[in-house]
């Protein structure tokens, strides 16, 4: 059964990538949303769960969503992601990876700010 079988949806495929979507950003939004870097933790570990169940590397984070677009999506400014970014670069647990990539090199830390209260 598919996650979003699991979570009582079924419909085309479509469907289901939109509302998988959706519960993510429900997900992102309610992270802790006093704290930025747990915000950022949370969407890499989503994109990192979604390539796992598309079948591409979860470890790798593309650069092709624009950084106005996911600071919006997380109520950050770009400088403020782009702080957080280092942040968690600085702190070992991301990574520039090839070309237009992230590494995530510490996944549970990552679970860890995501989760922090």
């Amino acid at each position: 059964m598919g996650s979003a079988q699991a979570w009582g949806y079924s419909g085309s495929s479509h469907n289901i990538d939109e509302r998988l979507f959706e519960l993510r950003r429900d997900a992102i939004a309610l992270a802790n949303q006093h704290d930025p870097i747990a915000r950022v933790a949370a969407l890499l570990l989503s994109i990192a769960q979604t390539n796992r169940y598309e079948g591409r590397d979860p470890l790798v984070v593309p650069r092709s969503l624009s950084s106005g677009f996911v600071a919006d999506l997380l109520g950050l400014t770009v400088d403020g992601l782009a702080d957080v970014l280092l942040e968690l670069e600085a702190r070992g647990l991301i990574e520039p990876g090839g070309s237009s990539t992230l590494r995530l090199r510490d996944v549970s830390a990552l679970s860890a700010l995501a989760d922090a209260a």
